[in-house]
């Protein structure tokens, strides 16, 4: 890819872009818990206080013209449709929730399973929660998170069931990247190898990386770089 489109959500209609019917937040997180895959249950916190103490803050997204908030919290980190279902009727913005899993934080929140299963064993599980929905509410992109280079296997096994998963269903992939520019490469190669599509790979927290090379040298290959 020889040159990508930046947007700025504010900056569109200066620029001559056609306007947008609304701003999105790409990247945000209603309910996150940090206990770890192996101690985290539903009864860990109240859901009823959860909802009271976060929709003020939804309702303050609307006079700026928020529509749509893509929360990025993943299973076994706190993921709650239930509660994101809640949040989207009282507030009127749209909850996105995803499929996937966070191998970053040194696979802390990775459960058992997803070291033993294979990329298409995971990508399965993922599938079938796009297709079957997660507690009435069907994931609308994936999410992953993966360490430094070079990627452990575990993280590669990620990145691999996020291709197949994308693949299948057409879902853009979110990938936390801990390790920079060099991890982001490497996801890309993953992809470029499982012929899925780059347009379809978002390199979340790509602000860590300090070398602008490397935000250029992966935004060109086709991926999104998020900042």
């Amino acid at each position: 890819m020889l040159r990508r489109e930046f947007v700025s959500i504010c900056g569109a209609a200066a620029a001559g872009a056609p306007a947008l019917p609304g701003s999105v937040l790409v990247h945000e997180h209603i309910l996150v818990d940090f206990i770890g895959a192996d101690q985290i249950t539903a009864g860990r916190y109240s859901a009823e206080e959860a909802f009271r103490a976060a929709l003020p803050r939804l309702q303050e997204l609307k006079p700026h013209g928020c529509v749509r908030l893509l929360e990025c919290t993943p299973n076994f980190l706190g993921r709650d449709p239930r509660l994101l279902a809640r949040l989207e009727e009282a507030s009127g913005i749209e909850l996105w929730t995803n499929t996937g899993l966070y191998g970053a934080a040194n696979h802390r929140y990775l459960p058992g399973f997803a070291k033993d299963e294979t990329p298409r064993q995971l990508a399965a599980r993922w599938i079938a929660e796009r297709r079957q929905g997660i507690e009435g509410r069907y994931p609308r992109f994936i999410k992953i998170g993966v360490n430094i280079a070079p990627l452990h296997p575990w993280d590669r096994k990620l990145v691999e069931a996020a291709a197949i998963t994308s693949l299948e269903t057409g879902l853009t992939i979110a990938s936390h990247t801990s390790g920079g520019g060099p991890a982001a490469a490497e996801q890309i190669e993953i992809l470029q190898k499982l012929k899925c599509p780059l347009s379809k790979f978002v390199w979340v927290h790509a602000q860590n990386e300090k070398d602008p090379g490397w935000h250029e040298r992966n935004a060109r290959a086709g991926a999104w770089v998020e900042l």
